[in-house]
């Protein structure tokens, strides 16, 4: 070998510690041994030489001869190239193939000569071999890539060529190569990680799993899966900093990180090209017209060109080239220089995009750009021509308020849409009274206007209906009725009038038991939010429509439609936001339905706080606190629904909402009738307000429960028949099945055992249906004799395997917790001496939480209640006190 052959180039540079297998992108890098080309395009730090060095040790396990070249500057001239080439051929083989040219004669052939020499070298290999070129691009001279060219062409038999460089090699024309299958393509789509890969590279004892998953995801979408940021990222979090504080730090403003793109791309480009990338940094995607205008001197769309080829962070954000973004960080990198440069002022660039976005119609970026120079008054005109409220219910609150804060309600008189906005910012955020002061000003100015827009009455009626429905106000038909009218005041063609036309009157159907109608109009609204983009709307859709499917008793779509709306808002704004919050809230609600006690009761801890401190609406707080009121029921935590009943009537004072205190009134005082006990906070209780059927459902059970009690069987069989028959014929299946079960304990109490059976099975054939065993568990008191009968020696009925399980697991549940009331032991809950048990066996929260598969939040609750319930004040205290007391 030449004395300056540098060794280390023939092999790969040792991994970082702890790097990532990533086992998909070796099982395609597989698929191209035995001939052909492989390309991993990606800019700085997206792994390619990890990946191809764990790919080189997979091979030579396997006894793949692998040739690796780590080019730089210095193999560029053609005779250096080759020499390498040799050289990595000799270190692989080892002598074992047929002999090669000596590297000594190449210096006395020319450039074809030696060309063919390493080819018919080559061409002798009769098993696979794979040539790695790393860092292609360093050594990529016309010389190198005549030579490479022909290489690839000459398709050798049983050799693969693979490069790893940081822009596409075009220019070795892998056309015919891509068009016969030849070519493997992998880019930095391919290359960064997802969210699984970045969980697997990342365990943390401190962090609890639920949490570290949920910020895991968050660290993924804001690197976008680029492995150097995210080694950074996770490296800052092993030395101390907190998620929240390394969230905050990963930005491209980063000391680490700034110096990583200026060393590694931006310093390598010429002057010209710095210039293009700051100036274009100020928008959110670009295209080489508007880039034109920002930098005149630069043909924009042959930059762009080059720049894509380059790899410095610039994709194609649509599948047809018409418009391009930067990587997010790189973004925030670009722009700190701007802000740094003299020579540039980001206010100019912004007034001169503001104006070619508005020119060529695309006013949503005009927006922003106006904005970011505080043009209050241009910014009024250009929200007011996209709409204004309009424009704040499709997602972009933030700006709508930032504008509206600067705007008095008099500077409001030119903008009617922006007024709207006004109106709907104050309602949704709780201000009730300054939402309607501000609607009562705007329909006593348009009324006295000489030249009133005639096409802002159906806005205005749309408005008026919001704030109705975040003032409580019950839905009248008339109300309905208006609402439907406006089908033909509305243009066909404006989706988010229509959409939020739909969206009201799927609400409004829903809560006057309309339920196919509210159903179909959930559809209907989901189709024009999705035809502008309206993610965040979207969301509400689905929540609405889970509403729906929950009064139906048809709870697993309505999780599907919870999880769809939890799943968009997680993914445009984190995992702790208000819509992500009401998702949690609604799941909740639905997992309690299906006897998931401890996971609907760990989604509630932390939402339903947020949603007393940010925006909801009636039936969020509505689901939250009657959700845990029969939580703190089952598990006998008295203290727990006096603290539940306390928030929930305080967030109706403050949110002005007498319908929730009323529903939540009602709640609580059914689950009091169960204990048959009668609360001090019933004595001087206001009278209930009853507006839909999940209200009067439970009047109806709190009579019945009463004549129940006082074995007056005739007035509850009299107040739960027409109800019950109501619940059916419209479809409320929830309250049905609830109605039913307390028929058909009246029924058997009046020793109608054959009726009983039919009503208690008419529920339960809805039930099983979805698993909703909890509804009935709860009524374990009233219905055991009856399913003991039904599954007694003597019932002759024959019944499906299904249903005979649902039954048999019904029935243990109901027995175990009757025998603890009859031993008075029915001061815990079954979980709470499940853990009890786990206490006695040493066992720490962490461990008893992955064997009961409980979060260690919910563990540190039930210890909190266990505690609290045998007045002990530590683990040991809580085991002596219970075993004293025969609980274990």
């Amino acid at each position: 070998m030449l004395d300056w052959i540098i060794d280390s180039k023939l092999s790969p540079p040792s991994p970082n510690r702890g790097h990532v297998i990533r086992k998909s992108v070796l099982a395609r890098l597989d698929s191209c041994i035995g001939g052909g080309a492989c390309v991993l395009h990606a800019p700085a730090g997206y792994g390619k030489t990890a990946v191809l060095n764990d790919w080189r040790s997979s091979l030579t396990a396997r006894r793949i001869p692998v040739l690796w070249l780590s080019l730089d500057e210095h193999d560029r001239s053609l005779n250096t190239f080759l020499a390498y080439v040799l050289s990595a051929y000799r270190k692989a083989i080892s002598g074992e193939e047929p002999r090669s040219p000596s590297i000594f004669d190449l210096s006395s052939l020319s450039d074809d000569e030696a060309t063919l020499s390493v080819l018919s070298t080559l061409s002798q290999l009769h098993t696979p071999h794979i040539i790695v070129f790393d860092d292609f691009h360093r050594a990529a001279s016309k010389e190198v890539q005549q030579l490479v060219r022909r290489l690839a062409h000459a398709q050798i038999r049983n050799l693969t060529l693979v490069f790893s460089t940081r822009e596409f090699p075009d220019y070795l024309g892998f056309a015919d190569l891509r068009v016969a299958g030849d070519l493997l393509e992998l880019s930095h789509r391919e290359l960064g990680f997802d969210v699984e890969e970045v969980i697997a590279l990342y365990s943390h004892a401190d962090d609890e799993k639920n949490e570290r998953i949920s910020w895991l995801k968050q660290l993924h979408e804001r690197t976008e899966g680029w492995p150097v940021a995210i080694g950074s990222a996770l490296r800052w979090r092993s030395q101390g900093a907190s998620a929240k504080d390394v969230l905050k730090r990963l930005s491209g403003r980063d000391s680490e990180l700034s110096d990583y793109f200026l060393e590694q791309v931006f310093l390598d480009l010429p002057s010209d090209l710095q210039n293009f990338l700051m100036v274009t940094a100020i928008l959110d995607r670009v295209n080489g017209d508007v880039s034109k205008v920002l930098c005149p001197k630069l043909d924009g769309w042959e930059t762009i060109r080059i720049l894509e080829r380059k790899g410095v962070f610039l994709e194609r954000a649509d599948n047809e080239g018409n418009w391009y973004r930067y990587h997010r960080l790189y973004r925030e990198f670009l722009v700190e220089r701007l802000r740094r440069s003299s020579s540039l002022s980001s206010d100019t660039l912004h007034r001169m995009a503001a104006t070619w976005f508005q020119e060529n119609g695309l006013l949503n970026e005009a927006v922003f750009h106006t904005m970011a120079v505080n043009d209050v008054r241009k910014c009024a005109q250009l929200l007011e021509s996209l709409g204004g409220w309009q424009y704040a219910l499709q997602g972009d609150i933030a700006l709508v308020q930032a504008v509206l804060k600067q705007l008095s309600i008099d500077d409001l008189a030119d903008y009617p849409r922006l007024w709207l906005a006004r109106v709907y910012m104050s309602v949704r955020v709780g201000h009730h009274r300054a939402g309607e002061e501000d609607l009562k000003r705007f329909l006593g100015f348009q009324e006295q206007k000489a030249d009133t827009d005639n096409s802002i009455e159906p806005e205005t009626a749309l408005i008026e209906t919001l704030v109705q429905r975040y003032t409580d106000r019950p839905v009248t038909r008339d109300g309905i009725d208006r609402i439907e009218r406006l089908a033909d005041q509305l243009p066909l063609d404006n989706e988010v009038l229509q959409a939020v036309r739909a969206n009201y009157l799927c609400a409004m159907y829903r809560e006057v038991s309309e339920y196919s109608l509210s159903d179909r109009y959930a559809g209907i609204a989901l189709d024009h939010y999705r035809a502008i983009g309206a993610n965040y709307a979207e969301a509400f859709i689905y929540y609405h429509q889970g509403l729906t499917y929950m009064r139906q008793a048809r709870f697993s779509a309505a999780r599907s439609c919870y999880d769809q709306g939890l799943s968009i808002a997680q993914r445009l704004f984190g995992a702790d936001n208000d819509l992500a919050a009401i998702g949690r809230i609604f799941l909740a609600e639905c997992y309690y339905e299906t006897s998931e006690v401890e996971a609907a009761m760990e989604l509630l801890e932390r939402s339903l706080i947020h949603a007393e401190r940010a925006d909801a609406w009636l039936e969020v707080y509505a689901a939250g606190y009657t959700t845990l009121l029969r939580i703190a029921y089952e598990g006998g935590d008295t203290s727990m629904l006096e603290r539940i009943f306390a928030r929930a009537m305080e967030t109706a004072s403050r949110r002005q909402l007498p319908r929730l205190a009323s529903l939540v009134a009602l709640q609580d005082e059914d689950l009091a009738l169960r204990q048959q006990t009668v609360p001090q906070r019933f004595l001087n209780a206001d009278p209930k307000l009853e507006w839909d059927q999940v209200s009067q459902a439970l009047r109806v059970s709190i009579t019945a429960r009463a004549h129940i009690d006082a074995q007056n069987w005739e007035s509850a069989r009299h107040a739960l028949e027409q109800p019950r028959q109501e619940a059916q014929r419209t479809g409320f299946f929830r309250g049905y099945i609830q109605l039913s079960l307390l028929l058909s304990a009246t029924e058997w109490n009046c020793g109608n055992t054959e009726h009983a059976i039919e009503i208690f099975e008419s529920a339960v054939s809805i039930a099983i249906l979805e698993d909703a065993r909890q509804v009935l568990f709860e009524e374990r008191q009233l219905l055991l004799p009856i399913l003991q009968y039904i599954l007694g020696p003597d019932s002759s009925a024959a019944m499906a395997p299904a249903r005979a399980s649902f039954l048999r697991k019904l029935r243990a549940d109901m027995q175990v917790t009757a025998q603890l009331i009859e031993q008075e032991q029915c001061v815990l809950s079954i979980r709470e001496i499940e853990i009890l048990r786990c206490l006695m066996m040493g066992e720490s929260n962490r461990e008893i939480a992955a064997g009961k598969a409980l979060s260690i939040n919910t563990v540190k609750f039930h210890l909190k209640n266990i505690f609290s319930k045998l007045g002990a004040s530590s683990r040991d205290e809580a085991v002596a006190f219970a075993i004293r007391d025969q609980l274990l």
